[in-house]
C-alpha cells in the first residue's frame, strides 16, 4: 500500500520540503504498483488505471510550464518516484527566489539594481527574462549543457564528491543538477542586491525626517567549507565513510535549526541510498543557508512597510508564502485519483510541521523603537 500525502498549501513562510517529495515521489511510484499488483492478481482492469494515475503526474508537471527554473525531465530515469522527488525539490528549493524577484522588480523602480547577476561559473544570468522567458531558459540550459565538464570542475568540491558517488555524469539529470547549484548561487546574490537597495531605502525614508528600524546586518555561513572538513573528516572512519557522513549531517544544526526541523524528517522510498539521502540533506543545508536570511528579510520589509511605501516602494505580496508560491506557478492543491485503487494506494493527509522559526523583529516598532 502507497500512502501518498494530499497536496497542503501551506501558508507559511519557511515550508519543509518533506511533504511535496512525499506526495510527488509516492505518486510517481503509483504507476509501477499498480502493475505489479495487477499482475500477480491477474487484474486486467486494475492494471489499465496505471495510465489514468500517470495522466495525473503528467498533468502535474505540464501545468507548471517554465517553473521550476532549474528543473530538466530525464527522460532516462530509472525509478521514477527519485525523479518526482527531484521535481518537489527544485519547486521548493525556487520558493524564495520567486519572491525576490517579485520584490526586485519593485524596488528596481525607486532604487536601480542590475539585475543580470553573475555565476561562479563565468557568466551572468538575467533573473527576470530567466523568470519569465522559456526561450532564455532553453538557451541557458544549451550553455550549460555544452560546456558541462568544463563548468563541473568549477563547482564545490563536495558537491563533486557526491556526484561522484552518485554516477552523475553528463546527462540530464547533471545538468539539472548543475542548474539548481545556479540558481542557489544567484539567490545569494540577488539577496546581497536586495540588501544593498534596502539599505540606500533607509536613507531615502531618514531624508523625509523619519525614523525607520535598521536592517540586520548581511548573514552569510561558509557551508562549503563546511562541508570539506566533514567529508575529510568522514573519509578518516574508513570504507563505511558515507554512512558516518549522515550520522553527522543529520546532528548539525544552522541558525538554530537541525536538518530534521528544515526538511520536516526523513522521506518514505521505496528505493533507498546512502549517497542520495547524504546529497539531499547537503542540498537542502545549502538551500536554507540561503532562505533563511531572505526569510530575515522578508520579515524587515513587513515591518517597514509603510514608511518604504512612503519613497514609492509597495510591495503587496509580502508576507509571501508557500501557498501565494504553489498559486503562481500553477500547482493543484489537491489530488483525485481514479477509483478502484484502494488496495494500493491512499490519499492521507500531511506528516510535517512547518519550521518554527520566531519573527526577528517582534519586539521593535518600525520606527525602531521598542514594543511596549
Amino acid at each position: 500500500m502507497i500512502a501518498i500525502p494530499q497536496l497542503d498549501c501551506p501558508n507559511t513562510l519557511l515550508p519543509s520540503v518533506k511533504d511535496l517529495q512525499q506526495t510527488l515521489g509516492s505518486l510517481a511510484a503509483l504507476p509501477s504498483e499498480i502493475q505489479r499488483i495487477g499482475t500477480i492478481t491477474l487484474n486486467a482492469e486494475l492494471m489499465e488505471k496505471g495510465a489514468a494515475v500517470q495522466a495525473v503526474i503528467d498533468g502535474i508537471e505540464e501545468g507548471l510550464g517554465n517553473f521550476p527554473m532549474s528543473y530538466i525531465p530525464d527522460a532516462t530515469v530509472k525509478i521514477p518516484e527519485w525523479e518526482k522527488q527531484d521535481l518537489a525539490q527544485c519547486i521548493h528549493n525556487e520558493f524564495k527566489f520567486i519572491c525576490q524577484i517579485k520584490m526586485a522588480e519593485i524596488v528596481t523602480k525607486v532604487i536601480p539594481i542590475n539585475l543580470s547577476i553573475p555565476t561562479p561559473l563565468g557568466f551572468s544570468i538575467d533573473v527576470i527574462e530567466l523568470f519569465k522567458n522559456k526561450d532564455y531558459k532553453a538557451e541557458l540550459i544549451a550553455k550549460v549543457t555544452k560546456n558541462f565538464e568544463k563548468y563541473r570542475k568549477m563547482l564545490p568540491s563536495s558537491m563533486q564528491e557526491m556526484w561522484s558517488e552518485m554516477g552523475i555524469v553528463h546527462d540530464e539529470m547533471g545538468v539539472r543538477k548543475m542548474m539548481e547549484w545556479v540558481i542557489q548561487t544567484i539567490s545569494g546574490g540577488l539577496y546581497a542586491l536586495l540588501m544593498k537597495a534596502f539599505k540606500k531605502a533607509i536613507k531615502l525614508v531618514e531624508d523625509l525626517g523619519l525614523s525607520i528600524l535598521g536592517l540586520k546586518d548581511l548573514l552569510s555561513l561558509d557551508i562549503e567549507s563546511m562541508f570539506d572538513k566533514l567529508i575529510e573528516a568522514a573519509k578518516k572512519k574508513g570504507d563505511q565513510w558515507m554512512e558516518e557522513l549522515e550520522k553527522t549531517l543529520t546532528s548539525l544544526s544552522i541558525f538554530g535549526m537541525t536538518i530534521e526541523d528544515i526538511m520536516g524528517g526523513a522521506i518514505e522510498e521505496k528505493v533507498q541510498s546512502t549517497a542520495r539521502r547524504v546529497s539531499r540533506i547537503m542540498e537542502n543545508l545549502r538551500k536554507f543557508n540561503i532562505d533563511y536570511p531572505i526569510y530575515m528579510l522578508e520579515k524587515w520589509v513587513e515591518k517597514v512597510m509603510s514608511l518604504l511605501e512612503k519613497i514609492g516602494i509597495k510591495i503587496p505580496f509580502i508576507p509571501f508564502t508557500f501557498c501565494d508560491a504553489l498559486t503562481l506557478i500553477g500547482m493543484p492543491k489537491s489530488i483525485s485519483l481514479p477509483s478502484g485503487l484502494e488496495e494500493v494506494a491512499t490519499l492521507t493527509t500531511t506528516t510535517s510541521d512547518s519550521m518554527s522559526i520566531s519573527d526577528p523583529y517582534s519586539n521593535v516598532n518600525s520606527d525602531g523603537t521598542p514594543v511596549v
